[in-house]
């Protein structure tokens, strides 16, 4: 689920003309992003209705911004609901690869929804926002 407002719309569309948006599994964030890095494309993450364009020099603060998110997950969804896979939205074109954090959803099956795990999303949610700013204030 897509959630931005019309002025970063239309700055991912600057960054990438008609963008397709998939969902990716966390485990393949890496391999997209040291990819992008190799191959000398932008990078970017849309995160808090705000596009982020992620300069050479702050991708190694992404990876471990991102590796931290993913600890968080486990940490809170994994007592919950087992063997769970992060999930995100990804976009790419031949000279940018995004990334959507505001995307971030569990592989929970909707009728799991319960207040435990309701709270864990709030608390994964907030954390989220505590490592971002630490990595991007």
């Amino acid at each position: 689920l897509r959630r931005e407002s019309d002025s970063t719309a239309q700055e991912v569309r600057r960054m990438i003309a008609e963008p397709s948006f998939q969902s990716i599994q966390s485990q393949q964030f890496r391999r997209i992003l040291n990819d992008a890095v190799s191959r000398g494309i932008s990078v970017g993450v849309q995160y808090g209705d705000t596009l982020f364009k992620i300069p050479l020099e702050k991708v190694g603060d992404l990876e471990s911004a991102f590796t931290e998110i993913e600890y968080e997950y486990i940490r809170l969804f994994e007592p919950l609901a087992g063997g769970v896979y992060l999930q995100l939205l990804h976009a790419e074109s031949p000279n940018a690869e995004l990334f959507d954090f505001d995307s971030f959803e569990s592989g929970i099956p909707a009728e799991d929804d319960d207040a435990e795990i309701q709270q864990a999303i709030e608390e994964f949610n907030q954390s989220i926002g505590r490592i971002w700013s630490r990595y991007f204030g």
